[in-house]
C-alpha cells in the first residue's frame, strides 16, 4: 500500500516567519545601534543645559532621558549587549536562507546599511526625540539583560569612575561664544560682553590701568581757590588723587562732591580739607587680575585704586603733612585703576559720560560731536574777578558818561551802573601766541562775533583788543571805551566783531539789557548808599543769578568803538 505525503503548506509558513524574524531583528540591530550613538552622545551638561534653558518640549524630553543616561555605563554594556546579540540571531537566521558568499553580502548589506548607518544618522540628529519614543523599550531590556549588565557595569566603574560630562575650559568657551556669533545666535555686544566677562581672569591691572604721568592729579600743598576748583571742574572727574612733593607719593583722595562744602574765597589749603573726610585709597598690584581688583571694589571701599609695580632704584619722598599710602618700600605706583575701567573691560567698549574729556587717555584721543561747555562763563563766579564794588564818585562819573554816550539822563542810569558787574580780567594768553595768530584762551575772551550778546562793557582799565567787520579790521578798546553799547537797546543784539584782552589786567564794568530795563522803577530805592559789605553780597547773588551769558556768548560792539583810546569822563 503506496503511502502519499500531501504538503500542508508548512514550508511556506516557516519562511514567513524567517523574513519576519529577520525584519525584527534588523529593527532591533538598527534600534540597539541607533540608541548607542545617540544616548551616550548625549553629554550630561549638554542635557542640563536643554533640561534648564530648551523649549518645554526639550525640557521634558531631557528631563525622561537624563534618568537612563546618568547610569551611562550600564546603558552602555545594555545597548552594546543587546546589538551583539541581534547581530548574531541575525547571521543564523540568514545563513539558513542564503549561504556561501551570496549569504555574506547580503547580511553584510543588512547590518551594514539598516542596522548601523541609517539609525545612527537618524538617531544623531533626533536623539532626545527617539530617546523618549525609545525609552520603554530600553527600560525592558535593561531589566531583561540586568544578570550580565549590572556586573559589567559595576566593573566599569571601578575602572573609569562615573560619567560626569563635559568641561570646557574657559577658552574653549571664548571659542564657542565665537562659534554661535558667526552662526548668528549672539550679536556683537552680547559676544563682546561674554567675552570681556571671561577674559577677566585673564587680563591684569597693568592692562587697564591709566598710567601716574598721565592721571590727573592735585599737590597737597595747593589752596582750593577758585582757580583750582574750576580746573577740577574742567577735568571732569569725580575722584582726584592727592600728592605730597612728587607724584609717586600719594597721600589722600579728594572726592569732587565733597567741595559742595568749599567757598573758593576762603582758599582752603587742600592738606586741611583731606584730614576732614580722610577719604582711603585701595592699592592693587600691577598683575592682579581684574577680577580681583572687581571684588575689592564690590566690598563698598571706593571705585579707584592705585595699581604698585616693581620697585625702582630712587627712593620715596617723605610727606610733611599726610602720611604716604604706598604700599611698602619694594613697591612704587605705577597708574590709578577705575570701576570704570573694568566695566570698560567686560563691555568690551569705552563708556563716554557728559563728564569725560578723553575717549582713550593712553592715546589722548578726545571725545567728539559734543557741544563744549562755555568756562568763560564761570568767571562771574569768581570772586577774585568779580570782588570790587564802585564808589558813590565813580557810580556818578560812569553813570555821567554813559548819558552822554546813550543820549538818556545820568540819574537815570545810576542804578543800572550800581548793579552792573566789576570784573578784573587777567590775560592768560601769552602775548607770543597771540602774535603768531592763535586764538586766545576762552577766559581771555570777551566777545566773539555772530553769537548773541545781552550786555554791554565799558573798559575802566587796560585794552581790549577788538577784530570788526568781514575784513578783520583790528583795533584797540582802551579805558572808558563803551563797547556793545547795542544790547542795552536791543535784547536780540549780535555783534559783528569779536574782543578779547589784550594787556595784563584789564578792568571792566559790565551792564545789562535787562538792568536798564528795571532802573527808573528801582532808581529811588538804588540811590540809597549801600555798605562795602552789603554790596559785595548783592554782587555775589547777582552773579550766580544774572542773565548774563558769559564772553563766549559773545558781546556787541557799538558806534562808540570809534572814539580814541584813552577818553575820560568830562
Amino acid at each position: 500500500m503506496a503511502i502519499v505525503e500531501y504538503d500542508t503548506g508548512s514550508k511556506g509558513f516557516d519562511g514567513f516567519l524567517t523574513f519576519v524574524s529577520i525584519l525584527i531583528l534588523v529593527l532591533l540591530s538598527g534600534l540597539f545601534s541607533g540608541l548607542t550613538l545617540g544616548l551616550l552622545g548625549l553629554d550630561l551638561s549638554e542635557l542640563e543645559i536643554v533640561k534648564g534653558g530648551g523649549s518645554a518640549t526639550e525640557r521634558r524630553r531631557a528631563a525622561k532621558v537624563m534618568g537612563i543616561r546618568k547610569d551611562g555605563n550600564r546603558l552602555l554594556c545594555t545597548l552594546l549587549l543587546g546589538n551583539v546579540a541581534v547581530n548574531a540571531l541575525l547571521s543564523i537566521f540568514l545563513s539558513g536562507v542564503t549561504s556561501g558568499l551570496i549569504g555574506f553580502c547580503v547580511s553584510t548589506a543588512l547590518i551594514v546599511v539598516f542596522g548601523e548607518i541609517l539609525p545612527q544618522a537618524i538617531c544623531s540628529r533626533h536623539a532626545l526625540k527617539i530617546g523618549e519614543l525609545a525609552l520603554p523599550i530600553v527600560n525592558v531590556i535593561m531589566v531583561v539583560l540586568a544578570p550580565v549588565s549590572v556586573p559589567l557595569k559595576t566593573v566599569l566603574d571601578k575602572l573609569l569612575g562615573d560619567s560626569v560630562g563635559t568641561i570646557h575650559t574657559k577658552t574653549e568657551m571664548i571659542q564657542y561664544v565665537k562659534l554661535q556669533h558667526e552662526r548668528g545666535d549672539l550679536n556683537e555686544d552680547e559676544r563682546t560682553i561674554m567675552q570681556g566677562a571671561m577674559d577677566m581672569k585673564v587680563k591684569t591691572a597693568r592692562e587697564v590701568m591709566t598710567p601716574l604721568e598721565d592721571a590727573y592729579m592735585l599737590e597737597e600743598s595747593c589752596k582750593l581757590s577758585f582757580a583750582v576748583v574750576r580746573d577740577i571742574f574742567d577735568h571732569g572727574f569725580s575722584r582726584v588723587p592727592v600728592y605730597a612733593r612728587e607724584r609717586q607719593h600719594v597721600v589722600g583722595l579728594l572726592f569732587v562732591k565733597d567741595l559742595i562744602f568749599v567757598d573758593p574765597e576762603d582758599e582752603v589749603p587742600l592738606a586741611e580739607y583731606l584730614r576732614v573726610f580722610e577719604r582711603s585709597i585701595e592699592l592693587v598690584d600691577a598683575e592682579s587680575n581684574l577680577d580681583d581688583v572687581l571684588r575689592i571694589f564690590k566690598r563698598g571701599r571706593g571705585h579707584l585704586a592705585l595699581v604698585l609695580g616693581q620697585p625702582r632704584k630712587s627712593s620715596m619722598v617723605e610727606a610733611d603733612c599726610l602720611s604716604p599710602l604706598h604700599g611698602s618700600d619694594k613697591s612704587f605706583i605705577v597708574g590709578l585703576v577705575t570701576l570704570e575701567d573694568i566695566i570698560e573691560e567686560i563691555l568690551g567698549d569705552e563708556i563716554i559720560d557728559e563728564t569725560d574729556v578723553y575717549v582713550d587717555v593712553d592715546n589722548h584721543v578726545k571725545v567728539d560731536g559734543r557741544s563744549k561747555f562755555d568756562f568763560t562763563k564761570l568767571r562771574r563766579l569768581d570772586s577774585a574777578v568779580v570782588d570790587a564794588t564802585l564808589t558813590e564818585a565813580e557810580v556818578k562819573a560812569i553813570a555821567q558818561h554813559l548819558g552822554g554816550e546813550l543820549k538818556q539822563p545820568a540819574d537815570a542810569l545810576m542804578a543800572l551802573v550800581r548793579r552792573a558787574s566789576v570784573v578784573d580780567h587777567e590775560r592768560r594768553t601769552p602775548e607770543a601766541e597771540l602774535d603768531a595768530g592763535r586764538p586766545p584762551e576762552p577766559s581771555d575772551v570777551v566777545y566773539e562775533r555772530g553769537f548773541p550778546a545781552n550786555f554791554a562793557t565799558l573798559v575802566l582799565s587796560g585794552k581790549l583788543s577788538v577784530k570788526a567787520g568781514v575784513d578783520g579790521f583790528r583795533a584797540e578798546a582802551g579805558p572808558w571805551t563803551l563797547l556793545g553799547a547795542g544790547a542795552l537797546r536791543h535784547e536780540d543784539f549780535v555783534p559783528d566783531f569779536s574782543a578779547h584782552v589784550a594787556t595784563d589786567s584789564v578792568r571792566c564794568v559790565y551792564l545789562s539789557h535787562a538792568e536798564k530795563s528795571n532802573a527808573p522803577r528801582r532808581a529811588r530805592k538804588d540811590d540809597m548808599r549801600r555798605s562795602p559789605s552789603r554790596e559785595r553780597r548783592r554782587l555775589r547773588r547777582d552773579r550766580r543769578v544774572g542773565d548774563r551769558r558769559g564772553a563766549r556768548s559773545a558781546l556787541g560792539l557799538g558806534r562808540e568803538l570809534g572814539r580814541p583810546a584813552g577818553r575820560r569822563d568830562p
